[in-house]
């Protein structure tokens, strides 16, 4: 009765609750009475009651429904939004929940472990040319004193040789003379994202072939305040496990690629593990097959990046000064070294290397690359005029 009064309009719903109550009220008179049955000879009034209120309610919907709909009809028109707008569709993609361990599992025969003479797992390497060349960490090859084991995944240990290794980009190649060809992991492009899942294969705690999942955390990473990194020299970041033992492992992108070599992680920090990447291996690897070390070059002069403040308290000592806000300041040139025979100066801004956009040191460095005894063209701000300079960058002597 509530419900349908709050349905219908008020004349509507005061008719209907008299009705009800009328007939309600006649056919309970004779049951107030406990124990007493209401009377057989009048049952019509219960009939009667119910025929009533029945009618009152058809007719009391009949009326709210055409109320509704002319109420209704005076509404505005709606108007709905493009179901784009209002339910927006991410891309379908099919995940294959077994991915990541037949990608594992397809690596392992690639991955190797790199011992001393007591065959006690110093740390991890793997494969990367069938004929037996094998990639690994400087700091796992350097605690060897002696002779290089390699154990492969089938149980086989061999006898390796050092061919190169490079502190500066901690990389170290391992040659082994296996009987018939090994599998080797192939190298991906080096174009890698944030966010890109990633598996690390290696041996923790001498526990093999331990498979962890992350995902890139950063790219372009510099590891040079108080380590013998090279400048040059780019890491992956992930928050895939980087424990002791894993060190020299692959690091592999969904396509089964390697995209870096694990390195270690960051003191006090969990899920902060760094990876020397693959643009890195493809440069220094061919330079340890071939001369055994890294030729990096070297120029003779001291730079910093150039900042607003910099560039305002340069301009507050020299007029003159370049109006930029970014850059590489040359703050020195050392005599008779390649900046010095090229003409640069201190004061003088890099803003380009053989046409190649530089506002870094980061930059610099990695236009510079493995260039040695190669003539660079380098533009220079000096005094508000751009000055081409010709730079025949030398081998460091103590790479």
């Amino acid at each position: 009765m509530l419900f349908l009064s709050r349905l219908c309009r008020p004349s509507v719903a005061s008719a209907m609750g008299a009705a009800c109550k009328a007939s309600l009220c006649r056919s309970s008179m004779r049951s107030v009475h406990i124990g007493r049955s209401i009377p057989r000879h009048r049952p019509w009034s219960l009939l009667f009651g119910g025929a009533v209120a029945t009618g009152v309610a058809a007719w009391a919907s009949v009326v709210y429904a055409n109320d509704v709909k002319e109420e209704t009809s005076r509404l505005p028109a709606l108007r709905l939004l493009p179901t784009a707008l209002t339910t927006p569709k991410l891309p379908s993609r099919p995940f294959d929940t077994n991915l990541i361990a037949d990608i594992a599992e397809k690596a392992m025969d690639s991955v190797v472990t790199v011992s001393d003479a007591s065959l006690r797992g110093l740390g991890t390497g793997f494969i990367i040319d069938d004929a037996g060349i094998i990639l690994t960490n400087h700091h796992v090859v350097n605690h060897i004193h002696g002779r290089i084991f390699v154990k492969l995944s089938d149980g086989t240990t061999m006898q390796g040789t050092l061919v190169g290794a490079d502190p500066g980009s901690d990389l170290a190649v391992i040659r082994v003379q296996p009987k018939s060809k090994l599998t080797a992991l192939p190298l991906g492009s080096g174009k890698v994202r944030v966010g890109e899942w990633v598996i690390s294969i290696g041996h923790p705690f001498t526990l093999t072939n331990s498979v962890s999942v992350g995902i890139i955390g950063g790219v372009s990473r510099r590891l040079t305040e108080n380590t013998p990194f090279h400048p040059s020299t780019d890491f992956l970041q992930t928050d895939a496990a980087m424990n002791p033992g894993v060190s020299g492992g692959p690091l592999i992108n969904t396509n089964g690629e390697v995209v870096g070599v694990c390195f270690g992680k960051a003191l006090l920090a969990d899920g902060v593990g760094f990876a020397v990447s693959v643009h890195t291996v493809k440069q220094v690897v061919p330079q340890l097959l071939q001369h055994g070390r890294v030729l990096r070059p070297y120029v003779g002069m001291s730079i910093i990046d150039i900042t607003p403040q910099i560039a305002a308290e340069e301009k507050r000592v020299n007029k003159d000064f370049p109006n930029v806000d970014s850059g590489v300041l040359v703050t020195k040139v050392s005599w008779s070294t390649p900046a010095s025979k090229a003409g640069f100066k201190a004061g003088d801004v890099v803003t380009s290397i053989n046409g190649e956009p530089i506002k870094t040191i980061s930059e610099l460095h990695a236009a510079l690359g493995f260039k040695v005894n190669e003539p660079l063209t380098v533009e220079v701000k000096r005094n508000n005029e751009l000055i081409q300079l010709k730079l025949i960058p030398e081998p460091l002597k103590s790479a």
